[in-house]
């Protein structure tokens, strides 16, 4: 039916404009609000690698079609690949390591995405916000590097609401960005 008329005049517009990627986004988002989460992210990750400022407008619908087709790997390979500057918003690239994060298949794409935006992005606060509660990140061999950054980012006037905030812990304690930095400095 309508559905099926729709995907075929999508397919057409994509044929003849193919290198559009605003139309392409556009029409990953119908796919995706449509239910066809696999074309969705084929269409979403060509549009962010020609145009990646494109991942702030339609994040949510392309974090939906993510999650329904397990391609978390797939969009960090595509950030990977681009200037991630580009993207214009710091919480798109934390938002997408922090759902890496969550999946042991993506945990190693999440600490690989972070890394290159700790060396890339200038929102440093934002990008340390999306891991600050995640256990298994401040257990990585390399917290340290990223502990030292917050504190040094305290030197900058970093929001100290931020740096001193808190969440509860499995263990029942309160644990924050800060107390993190301080035990990694203080553990064996």
């Amino acid at each position: 039916g309508e559905k099926e008329k729709a995907a075929k005049l999508s397919a057409r517009l994509l044929d003849s404009r193919d290198d559009d990627p605003q139309l392409r986004f556009d029409i990953a988002q119908q796919q995706a609000q449509q239910g066809d989460h696999e074309k969705a992210m084929d269409n979403f990750l060509i549009a962010i690698k020609q145009k990646p400022e494109l991942l702030r407008n339609g994040y949510y619908r392309m974090q939906n079609s993510m999650r329904n087709t397990k391609r978390g790997e797939d969009l960090a390979n595509v950030l990977m690949e681009i200037d991630l500057n580009k993207i214009g918003q710091t919480w798109a690239i934390g938002n997408t390591v922090e759902m890496l994060f969550q999946s042991p298949e993506t945990k190693a794409a999440g600490y690989k995405l972070f890394d290159k935006a700790w060396e890339k992005v200038d929102d440093k606060v934002e990008l340390l916000r999306s891991v600050s509660f995640q256990e298994d990140f401040w257990q990585a061999d390399d917290a340290w590097k990223y502990a030292e950054g917050l504190l040094l980012l305290e030197e900058k006037k970093t929001s100290f609401s931020f740096i001193a905030s808190y969440a509860g812990s499995s263990n029942g304690k309160l644990i924050g960005p800060l107390s993190r930095s301080c035990l990694l400095y203080t553990s064996d």
